[in-house]
């Protein structure tokens, strides 16, 4: 069998002419842990900007964050999660000149360099 004549077999298998194979890329697929673990963190960078700005979170939305954060940080794992976790924090500050940690506003307090500002 051709390459072509195999890719028009998977289009018209995909394309919905054979449901019992389309269906399963019929549904959401669920997010990885990458982009989910960027969302939890924008989510608790934000949560920490809201506070210093005096909107306390509930605490069962911020133990569920945290809750969050260390599942996807396992799922990741701790090396990548961490290289991850620190861009995501690059990011946070130059879009919102905040610091993602403490959430007070023109300063980053860099981790990496013991909390000192970057």
């Amino acid at each position: 069998m051709s390459y072509l004549a195999l890719a028009k077999q998977v289009e018209a298998r995909l394309s919905g002419r054979e449901p019992s194979l389309a269906a399963p890329f019929a549904q959401d697929p669920k997010p990885t842990p990458v982009p989910a673990l960027c969302q939890a963190l924008r989510a608790f960078f934000a949560m920490t900007a809201r506070e210093v700005d005096g909107d306390l979170p509930a605490p069962e939305e911020a133990q569920a964050l945290l809750s969050e954060i260390r599942r996807l940080w396992d799922d990741v794992g701790p090396a990548f999660a961490k290289v991850v976790s620190r861009e995501e924090a690059w990011a946070y500050y130059r879009e919102t000149r905040r610091c993602p940690y403490c959430g007070e506003p023109g300063v980053f307090h860099d981790p990496e360099r013991g909390g000192e500002p970057a």
